[in-house]
């Protein structure tokens, strides 16, 4: 697997970090200045570095294409490499909304390529913990989450400027970035909800910048907080009529996991502190076992995701341009 990467910000520095340790080879580095290409390339040990992504895309010795870029930039990128025949790992979220997804899922099935959302939670180690250890605590009742980590750029948004991750034009805001993970944990444990809510705070530019995700279940009320205008403890609590799940760590990460009966039982079975290194992982054994059904059954679990994210910010009036476009 050799892969190109478009992007330069610190997830795509923890990406490379989890791709060398699973002997994954960061072949080339595309950013929209060759200054800041060849800084990163320098910093990380690059080889290759481009300022055109058409360039880097067209690169014969790339395998796969590493999209890192502002969210509402994820489907363009996709979309020219998955055209291009190469296979493409897109970091969370997937996309935009579900309509980009399913032309994107499109195009992967129709010219067999891999096509991977890297988000690390599914991939853990201790959420397989979790999904094991479900069936002990008994009927589900109640789950709750919070992922609450004031950003970096709050700040600047509150001084008047619009980082990315706060800009609609980007595809920002808390839900995508934050409660993204809620999503996913929720519909690899139980599927699809029957009811979705979204009680969001909405900066003025109309960005949610927190927020209350309500996922109504059969049994059961799964609620999220996702924030970055605040902090706050994050943890997974799973509570059922014969006991709890719970993780004292934020919904990404699932740094231990503790099954609390009458007496609690701690498992953690991640010695590695990158996460991304699990997702690569299992991305790396898929697509060395040319196991596109595998791929393509994670590729219906993000699209369930991505639709119960259109929805939540359809409850919440959060519009973004490339939602005007279906």
């Amino acid at each position: 697997m050799k892969i190109g990467i478009i992007g330069t910000g610190m997830i795509a520095k923890a990406f490379i970090d989890g791709a060398r340790k699973n002997d994954l080879e960061i072949h080339a580095v595309c950013s929209r200045t060759m200054e800041k290409a060849k800084a990163f390339a320098k910093e990380c040990q690059i080889e290759k570095t481009y300022d055109d992504y058409h360039q880097m895309i067209a690169d014969p010795k790339l395998d796969f294409i590493y999209v890192a870029t502002p969210n509402g930039l994820h489907f363009k990128y996709c979309k020219l490499a998955l055209e291009a025949d190469k296979h493409v790992m897109c970091e969370k979220p997937f996309c935009s909304n579900a309509e980009e997804l399913k032309e994107l899922i499109r195009i992967a099935k129709e010219r067999k390529r891999f096509l991977f959302e890297a988000i690390i939670n599914i991939h853990l180690p201790n959420f397989k913990i979790l999904k094991e250890k479900i069936n002990e605590i008994g009927r589900i009742r109640m789950v709750q989450t919070n992922f609450s980590q004031y950003s970096s750029k709050y700040n600047a948004l509150l001084s008047g400027e619009t980082p990315n991750v706060f800009n609609l034009e980007y595809a920002g805001g808390a839900l995508l970035d934050l409660n993204i993970y809620n999503i996913h944990l929720a519909v690899s444990l139980f599927g699809e909800p029957i009811e979705v809510d979204y009680i969001a705070n909405l900066h003025q530019n109309g960005v949610d910048i927190s927020g209350v995700l309500i996922l109504k279940y059969e049994d059961f009320i799964f609620s999220s907080v996702g924030a970055k205008d605040c902090s706050g403890h994050r943890f997974v609590s799973i509570q059922g009529e014969q006991g709890c799940l719970y993780s004292p760590s934020s919904p990404s990460g699932l740094t231990q996991i503790d099954l609390v009966k009458k007496d609690t039982q701690t498992f953690n079975e991640q010695t590695e502190r990158n996460g991304m290194y699990y997702e690569l992982l299992d991305f790396k054994e898929i697509y060395e076992q040319k196991d596109l059904e595998a791929c393509f059954k994670l590729l219906e679990e993000s699209l369930k995701v991505m639709e119960i994210a259109d929805k939540a910010r359809k409850k919440a009036n959060i519009i973004f341009p490339a939602d005007l476009l279906y």
